[in-house]
């Protein structure tokens, strides 16, 4: 899978594959999605224990990567149905910030939707 490799204005330099990128200096891109129903509930997701990154860490509905092709809001949608099985039409952008951890240098956009809380959820 080749990624989007950014600079520090989040501007896109080129693609690498992500087995052999340099997770400490060259940033990436992340989308992440936090889902509310009517009634204003969250859905949080907890990651695998199995995880390397933040493993049995709860976060956002939906998360992850940008790949070659993806816009942060296509990413944040192809997520939601990846991971909870939910298919959205559109989603509202939140805040951009750029993330830095013990494992990499990322850009991660925030986006939100509504959906009924009668959904049926497909992990």
């Amino acid at each position: 899978m080749r990624i989007p490799i950014v600079n520090e204005q989040d501007n896109l330099l080129y693609f690498k594959d992500k087995s052999e990128r340099d997770k400490r200096k060259e940033i990436t891109r992340s989308s992440s999605l936090i889902i509310f129903n009517e009634k204003g509930e969250v859905l949080l997701a907890k990651r695998s224990k199995n995880k390397k990154n933040s493993p049995n860490v709860w976060g956002p509905s939906a998360e992850g990567s940008l790949e070659e092709g993806d816009t942060y809001e296509s990413n944040a949608i192809k997520e939601a149905e990846e991971e909870i099985g939910i298919k959205l039409d559109n989603v509202i952008i939140g805040p951009k910030r750029r993330e830095s951890d013990n494992y990499h240098e990322y850009f991660i956009q925030c986006f939100f939707a509504t959906i009924s809380s009668s959904t049926k959820f497909t992990l």
